[in-house]
């Protein structure tokens, strides 16, 4: 499904957020039904409830169903805890943690979301959505810790974080 879904940014009607690499629900059933993966719209409809079962999917919009709303989705990544340190320990080597002011405050040795996706896709030859993924993975199993932004990895944006290599029970 992901090499058939096309990920954009989309605003919801009557707000201020962006989501940027999501995808409508209506698009995933569409595809599933148009490429003959699943037969009706009710077995895409169980399909997208099984990648959200699984993790696969993530819902940033909505609660209901694909077919009912125009809810928004975005692929999820899943990492090992041994690949988020590893990728964390490697990234940790090419970006630079240093203090950053946004506003009137000042946030003491971090990166910007933009800089760790940028030297991820140099160094690992993906596009900006599959880094910002991988950011993603990382910061839920904790091997890099938000300091200032929303709760989800973000790339171009005023997030701020920093690597959390040091904690002595991180593989554990």
């Amino acid at each position: 499904m992901k090499m058939g879904v096309v990920c954009k940014t989309h605003r919801p009607v009557m707000s201020l957020q962006k989501y940027k690499y999501s995808f409508k629900g209506q698009d995933a059933v569409n595809f599933l039904v148009s490429s003959g993966t699943v037969g009706t719209e009710e077995e895409a409809v169980r399909v997208g409830d099984r990648l959200l079962e699984l993790e696969l999917i993530a819902r940033l919009t909505g609660k209901g169903v694909f077919l009912s709303d125009n809810s928004l989705y975005r692929f999820v990544k899943k990492l090992t805890k041994d690949e988020a340190f590893r990728y964390a320990t490697e990234m940790s080597k090419k970006i630079l943690e240093k203090d950053r002011k946004y506003r009137m405050s000042t946030y003491k040795n971090c990166f910007t979301g933009s800089e760790f996706v940028d030297t991820f896709v140099a160094s690992h030859k993906v596009d900006r959505n599959e880094a910002t993924q991988t950011g993603n993975a990382i910061l839920a199993l904790r091997a890099i810790v938000q300091i200032r932004g929303d709760k989800d990895f973000e790339d171009e944006t005023t997030s701020f974080y920093r690597f959390k290599l040091v904690c002595a029970n991180f593989r554990d």
